[in-house]
């Protein structure tokens, strides 16, 4: 005869084997409870990491940021390839922001009213560019490269631009008149549009062809750190200081749906390749969301400050994040 004991140690057996398949269900299902993403250190500038970006064919991460250094990292192990310094002059302004070409030919870097362009099969200087402004913010190529826009922050906030460069020959071709300080700019994803994110708390839509304004959005109530298409180029992305995500409808200008109540400002906000998430660098972590839901799916925290920059990497499956505390770190995402 069995007694109760048995009966007793065999329930318990059996409940916590229950527990244990309830625990692997959370973590298979539940990204956010899921075991902390593989990341990286990548290394260390000396100063403040401002702008993160992967190359279009993922081999290669550029970085820039206040100790004026452009420095290039192997996107697979880690280790830093090459620091390109001509930008690193006495005027002791920062490196705001870097981009790569879309045809994987060339990097760009702006410091201060400073741009240069590299090639980037043999990192030699394409083009040395000084545009007439204070500082540029932030650079972006269209996607056939043929164009690269940069946008600025003036002595005075009402003299904001938008400069289109061209490429073939490193010649400034339309000045777009913004009258206010912008903070980033996107290129639609057919190359017929350019948004941007301003000091004003509004977000302009411009005809890249011809530099008419066709849109002005307005809803954010602080300023406008960045913007991003979606892949479809139907949906526009803006994060801002006022602790918001909006998503607009391009074709119409109307608010679709929005994330609030974050805990601090939105500094960057980036689309994956596919469409289907979005992620936010936002105090000193970063969030990431589905796009349809606006369902939070995972936090990446490591950073012991503020993050200042991120990118998705172009099979979707990495992201790489920029911060204050001077690192540079490599985060697994799928």
């Amino acid at each position: 005869m069995i007694d109760a004991t048995f009966y007793n140690t065999l329930l318990k057996t059996f409940l916590k084997f229950l527990g244990l398949v309830f625990v692997i269900v959370a973590l298979i299902t539940n990204p956010i409870v899921n075991a902390k993403p593989l990341q990286k250190i990548l290394g260390k500038h000396n100063d403040v990491v401002l702008t993160v970006k992967f190359s279009p064919d993922g081999k290669l991460i550029a970085t820039g940021g206040n100790d004026e250094d452009v420095m290039i990292w192997d996107a697979r192990t880690g280790k830093l390839i090459k620091v390109l310094s001509e930008l690193n002059t006495d005027s002791t302004m920062p490196i705001d922001s870097v981009a790569f070409s879309l045809d994987n030919k060339m990097l760009a870097a702006a410091s201060g009213g400073m741009l240069i362009i590299w090639d980037l099969q043999t990192l030699a200087v394409k083009f040395s560019l000084q545009a007439q402004v204070y500082r540029i913010s932030s650079l972006a190529f269209s996607h056939d490269s043929k164009i690269l826009a940069s946008t600025c922050l003036n002595l005075e906030a009402s003299d904001g631009e938008i400069s289109l460069w061209d490429m073939y020959t490193g010649t400034l071709s339309q000045t777009l008149k913004v009258h206010t300080d912008v903070w980033s700019t996107a290129f639609s994803p057919d190359d017929v549009l350019l948004a941007s994110a301003n000091h004003n708390q509004t977000i302009t839509i411009w005809d890249v062809e011809t530099g008419t304004l066709l849109k002005t959005l307005t809803g954010h109530e602080e300023q406008v750190n960045s913007v991003a298409f979606s892949p479809d180029g139907k949906t526009l992305l803006s994060g801002s200081s006022d602790k918001t995500i909006k998503f607009w409808d391009v074709k119409t200008g109307k608010l679709k749906n929005q994330i609030s109540g974050l805990r601090g400002e939105v500094f960057s906000t980036v689309i994956s390749p596919n469409g289907k998430m979005i992620a936010s660098a936002i105090l000193n972590q970063v969030m990431i969301w589905h796009r349809q839901t606006g369902k939070l799916v995972r936090v990446l925290k490591g950073h012991k400050s503020y993050v200042q920059s991120c990118a998705f990497s172009p099979d979707g499956k990495w992201l790489v994040s920029g911060a204050s505390d001077r690192t540079i770190r490599l985060w697994a995402i799928k």
